[in-house]
């Protein structure tokens, strides 16, 4: 475990910012994913999770004057920001599976969805990454 010490009120909003992002991602996987409004809920936090860590990517190096701890590498907040995405995906195609959509309509989204946990996969492949991550 990393640990930095950095006296900067900046730095400690784009901490709060990080952690609002994961506290996100806990209450979209909680959501009840068998009914409509849960799928819903579930996804809008993913989608909204993945924006922060998206955002928090581009800013993060200007509020540090130093090396990022891991959780706070640019390449490690793109991958989160990837995967979230995915499984935002992954919930509206849960939805589709619910409503029983058309084969082709579900086909699409899964295939989509496939195509963003590989890219998810391949961020977080990254070498500088690779000990972040549990096999």
């Amino acid at each position: 475990m990393i640990v930095t010490a950095i006296a900067s009120g900046s730095y400690e909003k784009v901490c709060m910012l990080f952690n609002i992002a994961a506290l996100q991602t806990q209450i979209a996987e909680v959501q009840n994913h068998d009914s409509d409004e849960g799928l819903k809920t579930s996804a809008k936090y993913f989608q909204s999770a993945s924006g922060i860590f998206g955002h928090l990517k581009d800013v993060v190096l200007s509020h540090i004057q130093q090396d990022p701890t891991p959780d706070m590498n640019p390449d490690t907040l793109n991958a989160l920001s990837a995967l979230m995405v995915a499984q935002a995906q992954e919930t509206i195609y849960r939805k589709c599976a619910n409503d029983k959509m058309k084969d082709v309509m579900v086909a699409k989204v899964v295939h989509q969805c496939s195509e963003l946990y590989a890219d998810a996969m391949k961020l977080m492949q990254l070498s500088t990454l690779k000990e972040l991550w549990p096999k």
